[in-house]
């Protein structure tokens, strides 16, 4: 008998969702001018609660399933768009936890704080418009965001000092660096603002 729960236990203490599909996904970024409908390369932001990171458009992104919004920033020399996108929950993945795994005694806490129950669209399109205040209003909203989650994530890294190998310690490491990245470049995208008088 103790070997059996020995055994199973291991599976009560996972998610269905977490296994299945674990706490990331894998989005594409589409960028085209709002007028012409033409495919444009651009650089972007996306950020959700799980992080921010930097890419290219018309690439795909790995990036940390979440049920609250990714936003998404992208600009070029002279355009700019955004696009906000919940997570939607696959009910699915709940009713596994809830009727096959432990009436969601563990499951659920699992998957529903490593967000594997929540999707965002595989492709994200985001039409690009000539740049106004706008743009520029949301990129000094997101660089106090930024500066306020290096803070953040500095502090979760200086508790992890004695454990420089375990994941979190490599998480926040890389919370840290994907953020002060994305940082540089909103800082760069303002001072090209100011030098042309915008």
């Amino acid at each position: 008998m103790k070997k059996w729960l020995l055994f199973i236990l291991p599976f009560l203490l996972i998610g269905c969702a977490s296994v299945a599909r674990g706490p990331n996904q894998q989005v594409h970024i589409n960028t085209y001018e709002a007028k012409t409908s033409n495919t444009l390369p651009a650089d972007c932001i996306l950020s959700n609660d799980e992080g921010i990171l930097y890419t290219k458009s018309n690439r795909s992104v790995i990036v940390g399933r979440d049920k609250d919004p990714l936003t998404t920033d992208c600009y070029t020399d002279t355009l700019a768009g955004q696009s906000i996108v919940k997570g939607k929950i696959n009910g699915g993945f709940f009713a596994v936890d809830l009727f096959v795994i432990d009436l969601c005694i563990f499951s659920c806490w699992i998957d529903g704080l490593s967000g594997s129950w929540a999707e965002y669209p595989s492709m994200i399109d985001i039409p690009l418009n000539l740049k106004d205040d706008t743009h520029y209003k949301r990129l000094e909203e997101k660089a106090a965001e930024l500066k306020q989650r290096i803070e953040e994530y500095s502090k979760s890294l200086a508790k992890q000092t004695n454990y420089p190998g375990n994941k979190y310690y490599s998480d926040a490491k890389q919370k840290i660096e994907n953020a002060q990245e994305a940082l540089r470049l909103i800082n760069l995208e303002l001072s090209l603002r100011v030098s042309q008088g915008k």
